[in-house]
């Protein structure tokens, strides 16, 4: 009788821990990956909602946290006395200072000045289209980052034809920023373009950056006299730093 006093209390201990085991412990692998998701949340659906302290110009803002964005797949006059650039920052201004916008990335998560590079969205407005659709911009095509390339090319076409902006108050593309890839700009045909010293190859250029600009220059990418763009695909030197 000693001994079964002895050993009840092991067996009623024993078999309340595995109730309690059976009822505590995950059953199955979804009840496992709750328990993951809980204690590693991912982000919620509105992480890319952010204020706008500060409008820098047509095409960058500063955001409450001290990040700059650069807008993907577009430039808009430098404020340093290009036509329209103060109107195209008055409108950026209008659209975004001191509102919350959702950001998109595209592949590239900065540029060389480690700006952020975004696709902005304030309530239904879509900026980037906004601005270049209403002649406040132009296309900046520059691979990878071109999700949206044809839509922004379709919105500029629409610009150029109605005179909006820009197209209608600056008299030529030179008035207008020409170091960016950008397939719908006026350009002078291939026969009447004029070279800029020697003819040049891609040695005679340190960077893809440095090449693009001078490709551009030179009536690129609908016209490429010096044949820097072997491909055709509008990037001059593609094989430099």
């Amino acid at each position: 009788m000693s001994n079964w006093k002895k050993v009840l209390p092991l067996f009623f201990g024993a078999l309340i821990f595995f109730i309690l085991g059976g009822i505590l412990w995950p059953k199955n692998k979804e009840d496992v990956e709750g328990i993951q998701t809980f204690l590693s949340p991912t982000p919620t659906a509105d992480a890319g909602l952010v204020k706008v302290t500060k409008v820098i110009d047509g095409d960058t803002v500063v955001l409450e946290n001290g990040q700059t964005v650069r807008y993907i797949g577009i430039d808009a006059p430098e404020t340093k006395g290009e036509c329209f650039a103060t109107e195209s920052t008055n409108k950026n201004k209008e659209l975004v200072l001191g509102k919350v916008v959702k950001l998109e990335k595209d592949v590239s998560e900065t540029d060389r000045y480690k700006r952020l590079l975004r696709y902005v969205y304030v309530n239904d407005i879509f900026v980037n289209d906004y601005l270049v659709r209403d002649g406040y911009a132009r296309v900046y095509t520059y691979p990878p980052d071109v999700k949206y390339k044809d839509k922004f090319l379709e919105s500029e076409k629409y610009a150029r034809e109605n005179n909006l902006g820009l197209w209608s108050k600056c008299n030529s593309t030179t008035s207008i920023r020409s170091d960016v890839v950008n397939p719908t700009a006026t350009v002078e045909s291939e026969s009447t373009t004029q070279f800029v010293g020697e003819d040049k190859d891609c040695s005679d250029f340190s960077t893809h950056e440095e090449a693009q600009q001078f490709f551009v220059s030179q009536g690129g990418p609908s016209s490429d006299p010096h044949k820097l763009d072997q491909d055709k695909d509008g990037l001059a030197c593609e094989s430099l730093p």
